[in-house]
Protein backbone atom coordinates (compact mmCIF):
# COMPACT_ATOMS: atom_id res chain seq x y z
CA UNK A 1 0.00 0.00 0.00
CA UNK A 2 2.91 2.34 0.80
CA UNK A 3 4.18 1.93 -2.76
CA UNK A 4 0.80 2.88 -4.23
CA UNK A 5 0.64 6.01 -2.07
CA UNK A 6 4.15 7.04 -3.13
CA UNK A 7 3.33 6.42 -6.79
CA UNK A 8 0.12 8.42 -6.48
CA UNK A 9 1.90 11.42 -4.99
CA UNK A 10 4.51 11.43 -7.77
CA UNK A 11 1.86 10.84 -10.40
CA UNK A 12 -0.24 13.81 -9.29
CA UNK A 13 2.84 16.02 -9.16
CA UNK A 14 3.80 15.03 -12.71
CA UNK A 15 0.41 14.80 -14.40
CA UNK A 16 -2.03 16.85 -12.31
CA UNK A 17 -5.54 15.47 -11.78
CA UNK A 18 -4.85 11.79 -11.08
CA UNK A 19 -8.24 10.35 -12.03
CA UNK A 20 -8.45 12.37 -15.25
CA UNK A 21 -4.94 11.35 -16.35
CA UNK A 22 -5.49 7.71 -15.38
CA UNK A 23 -8.75 7.58 -17.32
CA UNK A 24 -6.93 8.78 -20.44
CA UNK A 25 -4.19 6.19 -19.94
CA UNK A 26 -6.68 3.39 -19.29
CA UNK A 27 -8.45 4.21 -22.54
CA UNK A 28 -5.21 4.35 -24.53
CA UNK A 29 -4.03 1.02 -23.08
CA UNK A 30 -7.48 -0.57 -23.62
CA UNK A 31 -7.48 -1.46 -19.92
CA UNK A 32 -4.60 -3.91 -20.38
CA UNK A 33 -2.26 -2.23 -17.86
CA UNK A 34 -3.06 -2.00 -14.16
CA UNK A 35 -3.28 1.45 -12.57
CA UNK A 36 -0.17 0.64 -10.53
CA UNK A 37 1.89 -0.14 -13.64
CA UNK A 38 0.43 2.84 -15.51
CA UNK A 39 1.49 5.21 -12.74
CA UNK A 40 4.87 3.56 -12.32
CA UNK A 41 5.82 3.78 -16.00
CA UNK A 42 4.28 7.25 -16.40
CA UNK A 43 6.34 8.50 -13.47
CA UNK A 44 9.45 6.99 -15.06
CA UNK A 45 8.59 8.78 -18.30
CA UNK A 46 8.50 12.05 -16.38
CA UNK A 47 11.76 11.34 -14.54
CA UNK A 48 13.56 10.40 -17.76
CA UNK A 49 12.36 13.59 -19.41
CA UNK A 50 10.19 11.79 -21.96
CA UNK A 51 7.00 13.79 -21.32
CA UNK A 52 4.51 14.90 -18.70
CA UNK A 53 1.90 15.61 -21.36
CA UNK A 54 -1.06 13.25 -20.86
CA UNK A 55 -2.07 13.31 -24.54
CA UNK A 56 1.45 12.53 -25.77
CA UNK A 57 1.90 9.70 -23.30
CA UNK A 58 -1.51 8.32 -24.28
CA UNK A 59 -0.40 8.41 -27.92
CA UNK A 60 2.76 6.55 -26.93
CA UNK A 61 0.64 3.86 -25.29
CA UNK A 62 -1.17 3.30 -28.57
CA UNK A 63 2.21 2.65 -30.20
CA UNK A 64 3.22 0.34 -27.36
CA UNK A 65 0.00 -1.63 -27.67
CA UNK A 66 0.16 -2.12 -31.44
CA UNK A 67 3.91 -2.76 -31.62
CA UNK A 68 3.75 -5.04 -28.59
CA UNK A 69 1.00 -7.03 -30.26
CA UNK A 70 3.12 -7.51 -33.38
CA UNK A 71 6.17 -8.54 -31.33
CA UNK A 72 4.23 -10.91 -29.05
CA UNK A 73 4.77 -8.75 -25.95
CA UNK A 74 2.21 -7.88 -23.31
CA UNK A 75 1.12 -4.26 -23.11
CA UNK A 76 2.72 -3.61 -19.71
CA UNK A 77 6.17 -4.72 -20.90
CA UNK A 78 5.87 -2.95 -24.25
CA UNK A 79 4.91 0.34 -22.60
CA UNK A 80 7.76 0.05 -20.09
CA UNK A 81 10.29 -0.72 -22.85
CA UNK A 82 9.18 2.08 -25.16
CA UNK A 83 9.48 4.64 -22.35
CA UNK A 84 12.92 3.31 -21.42
CA UNK A 85 14.08 3.34 -25.06
CA UNK A 86 13.00 6.93 -25.58
CA UNK A 87 14.20 8.12 -22.18
CA UNK A 88 17.65 6.70 -22.76
CA UNK A 89 17.76 7.94 -26.34
CA UNK A 90 18.21 4.35 -27.52
CA UNK A 91 17.04 3.53 -31.07
CA UNK A 92 18.19 -0.07 -30.37
CA UNK A 93 15.58 -0.63 -27.64
CA UNK A 94 12.92 0.83 -29.90
CA UNK A 95 14.12 -1.39 -32.75
CA UNK A 96 13.51 -4.41 -30.50
CA UNK A 97 9.88 -3.27 -30.38
CA UNK A 98 9.72 -3.11 -34.17
CA UNK A 99 10.05 0.69 -34.28
CA UNK A 100 12.58 1.32 -37.04
CA UNK A 101 14.17 4.75 -36.69
CA UNK A 102 14.94 6.22 -40.15
CA UNK A 103 18.63 6.64 -40.93
CA UNK A 104 18.10 10.34 -41.62
CA UNK A 105 16.67 10.85 -38.12
CA UNK A 106 19.45 8.81 -36.53
CA UNK A 107 22.04 10.95 -38.31
CA UNK A 108 20.40 14.23 -37.35
CA UNK A 109 20.28 13.09 -33.71
CA UNK A 110 24.08 12.99 -33.63
CA UNK A 111 24.19 16.78 -33.38
CA UNK A 112 21.35 17.02 -30.81
CA UNK A 113 21.65 17.33 -27.06
CA UNK A 114 20.08 14.61 -24.91
CA UNK A 115 16.77 16.43 -24.37
CA UNK A 116 16.34 17.03 -28.11
CA UNK A 117 17.12 13.37 -28.87
CA UNK A 118 14.43 12.25 -26.43
CA UNK A 119 11.83 14.55 -27.98
CA UNK A 120 12.75 13.47 -31.51
CA UNK A 121 12.31 9.80 -30.60
CA UNK A 122 9.08 10.54 -28.72
CA UNK A 123 7.55 12.35 -31.68
CA UNK A 124 8.58 9.64 -34.11
CA UNK A 125 7.24 6.84 -31.88
CA UNK A 126 3.88 8.58 -31.51
CA UNK A 127 3.66 9.09 -35.28
CA UNK A 128 4.60 5.44 -35.78
CA UNK A 129 1.69 4.30 -33.63
CA UNK A 130 -0.77 6.67 -35.32
CA UNK A 131 0.29 5.35 -38.73
CA UNK A 132 -0.17 1.72 -37.70
CA UNK A 133 -3.53 2.48 -36.11
CA UNK A 134 -4.68 4.05 -39.38
CA UNK A 135 -3.52 0.99 -41.31
CA UNK A 136 -5.34 -1.36 -38.93
CA UNK A 137 -8.53 0.67 -38.87
CA UNK A 138 -10.76 -0.68 -36.08
CA UNK A 139 -8.52 -2.57 -33.68
CA UNK A 140 -10.45 -5.34 -31.95
CA UNK A 141 -8.97 -6.97 -28.87
CA UNK A 142 -7.48 -10.43 -29.27
CA UNK A 143 -8.22 -13.22 -26.81
CA UNK A 144 -4.81 -12.68 -25.21
CA UNK A 145 -5.46 -8.96 -24.83
CA UNK A 146 -8.81 -9.66 -23.17
CA UNK A 147 -6.97 -11.85 -20.65
CA UNK A 148 -4.50 -9.00 -20.01
CA UNK A 149 -7.40 -6.60 -19.41
CA UNK A 150 -9.02 -9.05 -16.99
CA UNK A 151 -5.77 -9.47 -15.04
CA UNK A 152 -5.43 -5.69 -14.79
CA UNK A 153 -8.96 -5.40 -13.42
CA UNK A 154 -8.16 -8.01 -10.76
CA UNK A 155 -5.01 -6.12 -9.73
CA UNK A 156 -6.94 -2.84 -9.58
CA UNK A 157 -9.64 -4.41 -7.40
CA UNK A 158 -7.01 -5.80 -5.04
CA UNK A 159 -5.25 -2.42 -4.78
CA UNK A 160 -8.59 -0.68 -4.22
CA UNK A 161 -9.42 -3.09 -1.39
CA UNK A 162 -6.04 -2.44 0.22
CA UNK A 163 -6.60 1.30 -0.10
CA UNK A 164 -9.89 1.03 1.79
CA UNK A 165 -8.17 -0.93 4.55
CA UNK A 166 -5.24 1.46 4.81
CA UNK A 167 -6.91 4.03 7.09
CA UNK A 168 -8.09 1.64 9.84
CA UNK A 169 -4.83 -0.30 9.60
CA UNK A 170 -2.91 2.96 9.81
CA UNK A 171 -4.72 3.86 13.05
CA UNK A 172 -3.92 0.45 14.53
CA UNK A 173 -0.26 0.82 13.57
CA UNK A 174 -0.16 4.32 15.08
CA UNK A 175 -1.58 3.04 18.37
CA UNK A 176 0.84 0.12 18.40
CA UNK A 177 3.73 2.51 17.69
CA UNK A 178 2.69 4.74 20.61
CA UNK A 179 2.52 1.67 22.87
CA UNK A 180 6.03 0.65 21.81
CA UNK A 181 7.29 4.18 22.48
CA UNK A 182 5.84 4.03 26.01
CA UNK A 183 7.49 0.68 26.62
CA UNK A 184 10.84 2.05 25.44
CA UNK A 185 10.51 5.07 27.74
CA UNK A 186 9.57 2.83 30.68
CA UNK A 187 12.50 0.51 29.96
CA UNK A 188 14.90 3.45 29.75
CA UNK A 189 13.58 4.91 33.02
CA UNK A 190 13.97 1.56 34.76
CA UNK A 191 17.49 1.22 33.39
CA UNK A 192 18.42 4.67 34.71
CA UNK A 193 16.92 3.95 38.15
CA UNK A 194 18.74 0.62 38.34
CA UNK A 195 22.00 2.33 37.36
CA UNK A 196 21.48 5.06 39.98
CA UNK A 197 20.70 2.49 42.67
CA UNK A 198 23.82 0.52 41.80
CA UNK A 199 25.94 3.67 41.93
CA UNK A 200 24.53 4.67 45.36
CA UNK A 201 25.19 1.17 46.73
CA UNK A 202 28.76 1.30 45.44
CA UNK A 203 29.35 4.72 47.05
CA UNK A 204 27.97 3.57 50.41
CA UNK A 205 30.26 0.53 50.42
CA UNK A 206 33.30 2.70 49.65
CA UNK A 207 32.31 5.12 52.46
CA UNK A 208 32.04 2.30 55.01
CA UNK A 209 35.40 0.94 53.87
Amino acid sequence: KGKIESLSLGFERNFGDMEKALESFRKASAGMVSDFDLMQTANRAALLGVTTDVDKLSGLMVTARLRGREMGMDMTQAFSDIVTGIGRGSPLILDNLGIKIPEALTKSMESMDEAAKVQALLNYAIEDGARIAEEYGVVNMTAGEKVEALKSKVVNLKDEALAKLSEPLGKIIDQFSKWIDKLEIAAQTMKEKTSDAASNTHRRRRTKA
